[in-house]
């Protein structure tokens, strides 16, 4: 399948090559910035010729050519783009500002700590994916927490101009509030974390193994009983449910259904039985709705949100399709040695292993070691690689390593690449592709939860501390078990 998608990026790009005889940008006066990393990678022709058609397609962003050629570069190289080695790779083409999927990246380690703690205006994207709009809108109203900009942006121009700020606020009352924090520190959570610790001692936890990758049992199924009790309060023991969540989220991939384009293409050709999505999702709203967590809240208590309960259930189906079950697991995943880090050029990041660094911390009990190592390696292979924001003036910014400055224009769609951030040798310096949890700044200067350390706009990880606590138990039971020398595969 991805030797198809890369079959059409270049159809794409080759078919576009007639923009590069455009005359080159005029620059205006305003500040630049700077791409400070040069490129030391060749970039071979297709290579050139994408980046600089969506250099000039962004430019131009109303033209039909730009129209034409936009929307299935950004679909394509979206999908990409969710490898975790394609934005290094560019970096080393490129320097740390190019385009990709028809956004702007700019990659600089302080561009990137500027942009996430200062107020973003938002669309409807995920990091490098086009999100379908309407399949995120809720009763014709702008809604998806994700996709709201911030007040500082809408004030005085948009009559919703606070949403994000209380939508945010409905989440954190009611869902990810202190009885969920309870609910996770209880005797039910303790007993979920001794039966995954059972499954990881009698299933093959090797890399790739079943552990990982089963839905009927290990991490994937304690994950959705685990996740849905601490937030929900529903019963992780009511099997009818979690084999509903389990099929909604795993085996249905339910969250490509809030994708543009290749949502719509599984769903128009019914492919895996995506057609069943809307009513799988609106199931899901309905359990939401009835669980111990909103059962007793009323629509008079959501009047301070703006929002009707039936209209919060609808909201949350996106925010756990994309954030509370794939975060947290994402980030036990590679903590625990799921996959090995990814093959970055020129460096042997791929051969590190994470469960001997694991394994070599002295004392489970050691808090704060267990946390650099969750924290190191996400900043290895990050959760979330990126997220985006709207461009709300023209801005200038260097290209191709510093070779010519590009004016862009207000509205082009600007991409924010943690990923790249946590790579930067201008901060981890010559070691950035390697593992030390003892590295300096580690936590303070972490990107891997939407922020900089505990810097934000009012977006950090709703779920930071609550993931954070999950992973930290995981490695504590699950180590445990390894270093009693009960293990099936070791």
């Amino acid at each position: 399948m991805r030797g198809a998608i890369q079959s059409c990026v270049t159809k794409l790009a080759a078919g576009a090559v007639i923009v590069l005889i455009l005359s080159p940008p005029v620059i205006k006066a305003s500040s630049v910035t700077k791409s400070s990393s040069s490129n030391t990678l060749k970039p071979s022709f297709l290579d050139k010729v994408l980046n600089d058609v969506q250099i000039w397609a962004i430019r131009h962003p109303r033209n039909v050519l730009s129209m034409l050629l936009l929307p299935p570069i950004s679909v394509v190289e979206g999908l990409l783009a969710n490898n975790p080695t394609y934005l290094d790779r560019k970096r080393l083409m490129f320097g740390n500002n190019f385009c990709c999927a028809g956004e702007v990246v700019l990659g600089d380690f302080a561009t990137v700590e500027s942009a996430l703690i200062s107020p973003q205006a938002r669309t409807y994207r995920l990091g490098q994916s086009v999100l379908n709009h309407k399949n995120l809108m809720v009763n014709g109203r702008d809604l998806f927490l994700l996709a709201l900009s911030d007040p500082q942006i809408t004030e005085g121009k948009d009559v919703n101009a606070n949403m994000h700020v209380t939508i945010r606020k409905a989440v954190l009352d009611l869902i990810i509030n202190d009885a969920a924090l309870r609910r996770q520190r209880d005797s039910t959570a303790k007993r979920l974390l001794k039966e995954v610790a059972q499954d990881y001692q009698n299933m093959d936890h090797s890399t790739g193994g079943k552990f990982f990758t089963a839905t009927d049992s290990g991490l994937k199924r304690f994950v959705i009983r685990y996740m849905h009790y601490v937030l929900f309060g529903l019963d992780p023991d009511d099997k009818v449910t979690m084999d509903f969540m389990t099929k909604l989220h795993f085996e249905m991939n339910g969250v490509a259904y809030f994708l543009s384009t290749i949502g719509k293409i599984l769903q128009l050709f019914n492919i895996g039985g995506a057609k069943q999505w809307p009513s799988m999702w609106k199931k899901a709203s309905n359990i939401y709705k009835s669980s111990p967590s909103l059962r007793n809240v009323s629509d008079s208590q959501m009047i301070e949100y703006g929002i009707s309960l039936d209209e919060f259930t609808t909201i949350l189906q996106p925010l756990i399709g994309i954030a509370a079950i794939p975060g947290p697991l994402g980030l036990a995943n590679v903590a625990l040695g799921a996959e090995k880090f990814p093959a970055y050029e020129g460096h042997q990041t791929s051969t590190i292993d994470q469960v001997a660094c694991w394994d070599e911390i002295k004392d489970l009990n050691d808090r704060l070691a267990l946390e650099k190592h969750i924290y190191e390696c996400g900043r290895l292979w990050t959760p979330v690689s990126a997220c985006h924001r709207v461009a709300t003036t023209d801005f200038v910014t260097e290209m191709n390593g510093g070779g010519r400055n590009i004016t862009f224009p207000q509205g082009s769609t600007i991409l924010i690449p943690m990923s790249l951030g946590m790579l930067s040798e201008e901060i981890w310096g010559p070691t950035a592709y390697e593992y030390d949890a003892e590295r300096k700044n580690l936590c303070p200067f972490s990107m891997i939860f939407n922020s900089v350390g505990d810097r934000s706009n009012g977006r950090i990880c709703p779920g930071k501390d609550l993931s954070v606590n999950l992973v930290v138990e995981l490695l504590q039971e699950l180590g445990s078990v390894r270093r009693r020398g009960t293990l099936a595969t070791s």
